[in-house]
């Protein structure tokens, strides 16, 4: 099972390079895919800031039944322990660079207090970017 979490610092992809927001192809694609994990019992909203706080776990069904439609972002998996620690690792780098922020943070917690998380992500955004060894 997969849990799907959108955040800031997290997640890329959909972004018109001109810095206009997003394509209309990304969110057509973005769109396609929702609607394929409602048909298969995910409660996916169209809107990835809609998500419940803690994200979404998404049961395998679905996410085979819809891989095709996947849209081009990132999806994070969660049950691998490698990653729980990068993002322990950048909640760390955030309470140290002033943002209070707990090791399983929601997805929406940028949203606590913005430019504080810019301030401080510009520090500690390395972290999530970093490539697996």
């Amino acid at each position: 099972m997969l849990l799907l979490l959108l955040s800031v610092a997290a997640c890329g992809g959909g972004s018109d390079p001109s810095g206009a927001g997003p394509s209309a192809d990304a969110d057509a694609e973005r769109l396609r895919w929702a609607r394929c994990m409602r048909e298969h019992g995910v409660n996916m909203p169209d809107d990835p800031k809609d998500l419940p706080p803690g994200g979404l776990a998404i049961p395998d069904r679905a996410e085979r039944a819809c891989a095709e439609l996947r849209p081009s972002g990132r999806t994070i998996d969660m049950n691998d322990p490698e990653t729980r620690d990068r993002f322990a690792a950048f909640a760390r780098c955030m309470r140290a660079n002033g943002y209070d922020m707990p090791d399983n943070a929601p997805p929406d917690v940028h949203l606590k207090n913005p430019p504080l998380w810019d301030k401080a992500s510009k520090s500690c955004a390395h972290i999530l970017r970093e490539e697996r060894r």
